[in-house]
């Protein structure tokens, strides 16, 4: 899963000013690895709204999710290889401009 986001995320502030932050967004990640792209992007966004108490975000929230699909026909190991492997660890890269 590639999971990219903008600076509205983390920086979305609750009604004591503290932000959304970059931990709460590995956590949702780690808790909801499972779910399709849609349904990620659904939790995440709930999320956001119930953390900030309203439905309209102070700054731009850009939120992408990409979710590889396997065929097993591809895989000589089958859907086997895919049950038996941990979740990957994320992996977090912040870059300022």
């Amino acid at each position: 899963m590639l999971f990219l986001y903008t600076d509205g995320l983390t920086e979305t502030v609750d009604h004591t000013d503290e932000e959304f932050g970059t931990e709460r967004v590995e956590r949702l990640l780690s808790e909801h690895h499972g779910l399709g792209a849609d349904d990620l992007l659904a939790v995440m966004n709930a999320e956001l709204r119930a953390f900030s108490g309203r439905d309209q975000a102070d700054d731009d929230v850009t939120l992408l999710v990409l979710k590889a699909l396997h065929a097993a026909a591809g895989n000589p190991a089958g859907d086997a290889a895919y049950a038996q492997r941990e979740p990957a660890p994320l992996i977090r890269a912040e870059y300022e401009s």
